[in-house]
C-alpha cells in the first residue's frame, strides 16, 4: 500500500482539514492525529497510525518563511 502524507491546514470542530500533495482535501478526525499536531504540520499514515513528520514539517516551514521573506525583500 502506498504511503499517505498530508499537510494539516487547520483543525476545526474535531476535524483535521488536511491537504494531499495533489491539492486534494482530506478530513481526518483530530483525535486520530498525533498529540499536539497543529496547522502546517506534515503527517504520515504508518500501520494505521498518523505520525508527525518532524523534519519534513520544519523544512516546509523554512521554505514558506524564505518565500515570504523574498516577497518583502527589495
Amino acid at each position: 500500500m502506498d504511503e499517505i502524507c498530508l499537510t494539516v491546514d487547520r483543525i476545526e470542530e474535531g476535524i483535521a482539514v488536511c491537504e494531499m500533495q495533489s491539492g486534494a482535501q482530506v478530513h481526518v478526525l483530530a483525535s486520530k492525529m498525533p498529540q499536539g499536531v497543529r496547522d502546517g504540520d506534515r503527517v504520515r499514515l504508518e500501520d494505521g497510525v498518523w505520525r508527525l513528520m518532524t523534519e519534513e514539517t520544519e523544512a516546509l516551514r523554512e521554505e514558506i518563511f524564505a518565500l515570504a521573506e523574498s516577497l518583502f525583500d527589495e
